[in-house]
């Protein structure tokens, strides 16, 4: 079971959103995690809404992976969350917060590997 960190985003509307995070077993002096089998999620709620103490407040934001916004890195443990410019363009929100969660293998356990909220600087 992994123990979730806090990181808040910032996204600069009209640029691409590119983070990238290496995940590991126990600690940075330990081996990576193997990614392999796993899915993840990011969802970006209202933070007015009640954001995640309101199950059915709906998403801003939903990004998946393999091909939905999110890829892992298999054996290197990595997890990048991507947004192009285009995609990014067209955020109509300000703020909300995430959960960023890694489920194992086909309808094995979901956890939450980040929380935290998203803010979108406007130029």
């Amino acid at each position: 079971m992994l123990q979730p960190d806090h990181y808040n985003f910032v996204v600069r509307q009209g640029t691409t959103w590119r983070s990238t995070f290496t995940l590991y077993q126990t600690d940075t002096s330990g081996p990576v995690m193997d990614l392999t089998n796993y899915s993840a999620a990011l969802t970006v709620k209202d933070t007015d809404s009640g954001a995640y103490t309101t199950p059915a407040a709906t998403p801003l934001l939903s990004l998946t992976s393999p091909s939905g916004g999110i890829t892992l890195g298999g054996t290197a443990g990595t997890l990048t969350v991507v947004q192009t410019a285009t995609q990014t363009s067209a955020y109509t929100w300000a703020s909300g917060d995430y959960r960023l969660t890694l489920t194992a293998g086909s309808g094995g356990d979901t956890d939450v590997y980040l929380y935290g909220s998203v803010t979108v600087e406007r130029f």
